[in-house]
């Protein structure tokens, strides 16, 4: 699926998904390597670049597992993680050598090594006039009927589908 929309409207693939997703492609007639995250960075993709050796996985433990990363640890992310609660935000991590992809972003990488990256959302937080005349009771409405659309959109899968309710915030 992501091979025919890149086909058919290149880099600008990325503005039409809604889903949760982290690739990469290598394009085999221009040699380009195109990389992309979902908007909001649910699906991981971490990288390790070297010289001009470029990794990638979407673990951590895939990409030590190949060798040759620096696994010391990066204070910048260190910091993140002590002071955030566990989040570390993109591209830091908690080590020197690995880069988190940034969310809603897709970046090209040229044969040269030069890379353009653009940024393929963002959130509209403008204020319209209309909305200040909505009730709560269209607030409400127009919230859960987001909620509906959020839910039946994860709801689709090759597989059973399983609702954790905490998610270990309490």
């Amino acid at each position: 699926m992501i091979i025919r929309a890149r086909h058919a409207w290149g880099d600008r693939c990325v503005d039409r998904f809604l889903g949760m997703l982290a690739f990469v492609l290598h394009e085999r007639d221009s040699d380009r390597l195109v990389i992309a995250r979902d908007r909001f960075g649910i699906k991981p993709l971490y990288l390790a670049e070297q010289g001009r050796r470029l990794r990638f996985a979407s673990t951590l433990p895939a990409l030590l597992a190949a060798g040759d990363v620096d696994a010391s640890i990066d204070p910048v992310g260190l910091h993140h993680y002590m002071t955030f609660h566990a989040v570390v935000p993109p591209p830091h991590t908690l080590l020197k050598g690995v880069r988190k992809f940034p969310p809603a972003t897709i970046r090209v990488i040229e044969v040269d090594g030069r890379a353009t990256d653009r940024l393929c959302w963002k959130p509209d937080m403008t204020r319209h006039a209309e909305d200040a005349r909505l009730t709560a009771e269209d607030w409400r409405d127009q919230v859960l009927d987001g909620v509906r659309t959020s839910v039946k959109r994860r709801m689709v899968a090759d597989v059973p589908v399983g609702v954790l309710l905490s998610g270990d915030v309490d």
